[in-house]
């Protein structure tokens, strides 16, 4: 059960992080992939 809210979590975090932003730049500092 703890993975499966952790995933959950973690796929809620990347729609935010995507959709949640205007540009790209933006998106990549939220989702910390750099």
């Amino acid at each position: 059960m703890g993975e499966k809210i952790h995933q959950l979590d973690f796929v809620r975090m990347v729609i935010e992080c995507t959709f949640g932003h205007a540009s790209i730049v933006e998106r990549i500092y939220a989702c910390g992939l750099f």
